[in-house]
């Protein structure tokens, strides 16, 4: 079916499904997902390149002792152990050792996926190698003329400011080429100026004694993020590193400046890949619903609430036949379309899933059995109503075994297994 006939939802979903799944392989961060005790779910081609080990190979395993020394495998461990549900994880560092027996710096990211009680189920962590960015850092470190040398030629903005001046706030008093373009300015436009001439207010000469304090509290570099206006008159997001530096018995502030705009935007959609694999994780990427796994463990939490809870095992009939007459797109959308129409039957307290193919399962709380026999005859003609679909007029059947569950008389296991014998029962009757 051509793409302009489809439902934009369901065209959406399935290019946000291949883009996930490319930067997912193709991106240069490391990201791997985890579940609670920290064994390896996923392992992408970054990680794969970056250990020498495949993702088969390791899937199951701890990660820290497959890429740590055991001095950072038990700090990296530890600083697991204390994520905890409405804790942010942030960020921390942690080496790599390579194939070649290179120490890599990785900086990581951590976003958690709760269950239904808010307990953490998977942990999805996104790792930059900033090897090269403590490299330039220590190297800064090393001697004076180093110091000139990097000064002049660093990629990174590198500015060195008067905080004492009294007639102009935090006055640049010299900065490197990289600086002043990366504001869009000369270097000589700069020198001379506030440090404020970047900033959208008068930031320094109001709370220029605040930093001055909080950067000489930080003698191995005080670092945060902030924003630049850009000559051009765009906003500019900011890394800086500050120190305080002693140049002619005067003390001065060094600061190193990176722009950090292009990161951010790829940090948010990496965490935006992050999230949704997390929520592929749990549902069906096709129709929304939620997979086997995660309608099992909804039914399990329904199931603490008194009362009754039927299992619906729906089974549609003629489903073949629509795919071998229209074709597998016009199928496609069929499920898509049985999956709305679930939902929008059901309380957002029950739950909807689907198993595979064409057998969606429901759980719905009902006052009693007596209950169940008008709830599956109204779903029974939700489903069974016409579609229309592409221009087609489309109609299925649909075969529902009940299982009801009370208190504790059934697991959820065999409530799903009584109501699959059930609808086969329904099914077996019709074709008699």
């Amino acid at each position: 079916m051509p793409s302009a006939h489809r439902e934009p939802g369901a065209l959406l979903a399935r290019h946000l499904q291949r883009v996930t799944t490319v930067a997912f392989d193709i991106t240069d961060a490391l990201v791997l997902i985890l579940d609670r005790t920290g064994r390896i779910i996923r392992f992408n081609p970054t990680c794969e390149r970056l250990s020498g080990r495949q993702e088969a190979e390791v899937q199951g395993q701890f990660l820290w002792p497959l890429v740590l020394d055991p001095v950072e495998a038990a700090r990296a461990e530890a600083l697991f152990r204390q994520i905890a549900p409405g804790v942010p994880p942030g960020t921390s560092e942690t080496t790599w050792r390579t194939p070649q027996g290179d120490v890599r710096f990785i900086r990581w990211m951590a976003s958690c996926l709760h269950d239904e009680t808010g307990a953490i189920e998977l942990v999805v962590c996104t790792g930059i190698d900033v090897t090269e960015e403590r490299r330039a850092r220590q190297a800064l470190e090393d001697s004076e003329t180093l110091f000139r040398t990097l000064f002049q030629h660093s990629a990174d903005g590198v500015v060195l400011i008067d905080p004492h001046d009294p007639a102009v706030p935090w006055r640049i008093v010299r900065c490197n080429p990289a600086f002043a373009r990366m504001n869009g300015y000369e270097p000589q436009d700069l020198i001379g100026q506030s440090i404020d001439l970047l900033h959208d207010d008068d930031l320094m000469a109001r709370r220029g004694a605040h930093f001055l304090n909080w950067i000489r509290n930080h003698p191995d570099g005080a670092y945060g993020r902030g924003t630049h206006r850009h000559r051009g008159g765009h906003l500019l997001h900011v890394a800086s590193s500050s120190s305080v530096v002693t140049v002619g018995g005067q003390e001065l502030i060094l600061g190193m400046d990176r722009d950090v705009t292009a990161a951010r935007e790829q940090e948010a959609a990496l965490r935006g890949a992050n999230e949704h694999l997390a929520y592929l994780a749990q549902h069906d990427e096709w129709t929304g619903l939620l997979s086997r796994n995660a309608w099992l463990t909804r039914l399990s939490d329904m199931r603490r609430r008194p009362g009754c809870h039927v299992v619906l095992f729906l089974d549609l009939d003629g489903f073949k036949q629509v795919n071998d007459s229209y074709g597998h797109a016009v199928g496609d959308d069929l499920l898509q379309e049985v999956a709305r129409r679930l939902r929008d039957t059901v309380r957002p307290t029950d739950a909807v899933g689907r198993l595979g193919g064409d057998e969606f399962v429901v759980a719905i709380t009902v006052s009693g059995e007596a209950a169940v026999s008008g709830m599956t005859a109204h779903l029974d003609r939700v489903v069974s109503a016409p579609y229309r679909l592409s221009g087609l007029d489309v109609r299925v059947g649909v075969s529902i075994g009940a299982a009801v569950v009370c208190d504790e008389d059934l697991d959820v296991e065999a409530a799903l297994e009584r109501a699959d014998h059930e609808m086969y029962r329904v099914k077996r009757e019709k074709s008699d």
